[in-house]
């Protein structure tokens, strides 16, 4: 049974009009500050660290007014944050910090990345994103993903030399092209125009995938070299050199929902960091 006065007392810590204009307040804040920090990672230069600094600033901003400076006032700004109510600096791998928090600060940190690659190769040509899907009913076919420019020519097009080799080479490692459609051909099924990328960047992923063998049970083939592309771009492209997902339409749907998921990251930062 409960105590005498424990439902009133219920009642007025979580439904005072104070405590609900707060977290109306915060709400509405907080949907305002998506659709800004949307536009802002969508801007180019430097827009994963903006979205995580003016995201943070405008969240705890608000959480210190409306709870009368209860809350503590930090600023995060990618792999490390500041909180100026215990003046104390946090960052990836501090100890004491929970999983979460590292987890954190790794994905504002690699956001902080991106934003140094997009300052050292800016983007100085536009590209079309070509690629053919994967297809497992007619035979194995691993599909194609390619950068081809404005001129029709291909940027970058890294695949197996010979194409009708026996699937355990195609796994296990061949001798690979940075020629592949030249060589073989492919049915475009979907193509993304306008991609912006850094030509020095493009010749030398170029030159690097000439002489890299082809391995689809290690994930180095044409998804790889296109995502690397994007990423030495200054593009929001999960990639470890030229090892990552084996499956074409990973770049695709990447590129295409970028600022969506720079925004979704920079939040994600924030929250497991506060």
């Amino acid at each position: 049974m409960l105590k005498q006065g424990t439902s009133q007392a219920f009642y007025y810590r979580y439904h005072s009009p104070s405590q609900t204009f707060n977290v109306a307040a915060t709400i509405a804040v907080t949907v305002a500050t998506a659709g800004l920090t949307s536009g802002i990672a969508a801007s180019g230069v430097l827009g994963n660290t903006s979205v995580i600094i003016f995201g943070s600033m405008v969240g705890s901003g608000t959480n210190y007014v409306t709870s009368g400076g209860k809350s503590d006032l930090t600023v995060s700004f990618g792999a490390a944050s500041f909180n100026f109510s215990n003046n104390e600096l946090g960052y990836l791998g501090k100890d004491g910090n929970s999983t979460w928090q590292n987890v954190g600060y790794g994905l504002g940190g690699f956001g902080n990345v991106v934003d140094l690659f997009g300052v050292i190769n800016p983007q100085n040509s536009f590209h079309t994103l070509q690629t053919d899907n994967t297809d497992l009913k007619n035979g194995f076919d691993p599909g194609h993903s390619q950068f081809e420019n404005q001129n029709g020519k291909l940027s970058i097009s890294f695949g197996p030399k010979n194409q009708r080799q026996n699937i355990v080479k195609k796994f296990l490692g061949s001798k690979g092209t940075n020629d592949y459609r030249s060589l073989h051909g492919m049915d475009i099924n979907t193509e993304l125009y306008n991609v912006g990328l850094n030509s020095k960047v493009v010749n030398t992923v170029n030159k690097i995938s000439a002489k890299t063998p082809y391995s689809a049970a290690l994930g180095i083939q044409c998804t790889g070299a296109t995502t690397l592309t994007a990423l030495l771009s200054g593009h929001f492209m999960p990639n470890i050199g030229l090892l990552t997902l084996n499956a074409p339409q990973f770049a695709h749907y990447t590129l295409m929902y970028e600022r969506q998921i720079r925004t979704v990251s920079a939040f994600s930062s924030i929250y497991f960091t506060k």
